[in-house]
């Protein structure tokens, strides 16, 4: 009995890990959660710009144990206002890469002044410059500097996610977001470009409404208002203008 029992607990130890919760990279999610961690330091290095060792002899505490303006103190209080306690994706974050931010703190920050983009970018890759997407930052439709051609956003982009595809604009279509939609008229085209405005179906030939009806553009389509029928300005019959009814005696 005593066997069974030391065989099943050692089993159970060794199996114990694969039940353990597994959590998968959601890399839009942590982008996002990176940029407010980014938001939240640079909101602490503001809260903590006048601060000192609050010994009460700057000029000595600096002298002798370093400027408060880089040292451990200020980072720590810095980091532990990061996050909320009940933000695990920040929290999970923080504890993961503290010593990247530490590295960032102590040794790169002259260097490297922008931390979004020397630590989200360029350090634990969960985002990507604007105007890129995918595991390798690869420039979306139409180039980083004007993704979709400025007439769409770029799936994934300024994240490791997305597959570069552009969501076009209302009254633009097509691949490339260069096309104009049903309603719309191409004002302006080249091979980079794109201007697409609205189309007045009420100043048409035919006119697509009735005579009787009101034509309302609206964008990329329009429609038409039966008009209203003024209410009757007769005056109120008087008494005396109706005839006499007569009882039967």
């Amino acid at each position: 009995m005593f066997m069974s029992c030391s065989v099943f607990y050692v089993i159970s130890m060794v199996f114990l890990p694969l039940f353990r919760p597994v959590f998968t990279k959601d890399f839009t999610a942590l982008c996002s959660t990176c940029r407010q961690l980014v938001e939240e330091f640079d909101k602490g290095l503001e809260r903590t710009s006048k601060f000192n060792f609050g010994g009460g002899n700057t000029a000595w505490e600096e002298r002798k144990l370093s400027k408060y303006e880089s040292s451990e103190i200020r980072l720590t209080e810095i980091l532990e206002g990061l996050c909320q306690s009940n933000s695990f994706d920040c929290n999970h974050m923080l504890e993961e890469n503290e010593e990247v931010l530490e590295t960032w703190w102590f040794k790169r920050k002259t260097k490297y002044p922008d931390l979004f983009k020397w630590f989200c970018i360029e350090s634990i890759k969960v985002c990507c410059p604007k105007g890129t997407f995918g595991p390798d930052c690869n420039s979306c439709v139409g180039g980083s500097e004007r993704p979709c051609h400025s007439n769409g956003k770029c799936d994934g982009d300024g994240t490791r996610a997305g597959n570069g595809k552009c969501s076009c604009d209302h009254g633009y279509e097509g691949e490339f977001c260069l096309d104009c939609g049903d309603g719309y008229f191409s004002e302006l085209r080249n091979d980079t470009f794109s201007l697409c405005k609205d189309i007045n179906e009420c100043e048409q030939e035919p006119h697509p409404c009735r005579e009787d009806q009101e034509c309302l553009n609206t964008d990329g389509s329009f429609s038409c208002k039966e008009e209203e029928v003024p209410a009757s300005n007769s005056e109120d019959v008087k008494s005396d203008d109706l005839p006499e009814k007569h009882e039967d005696l």
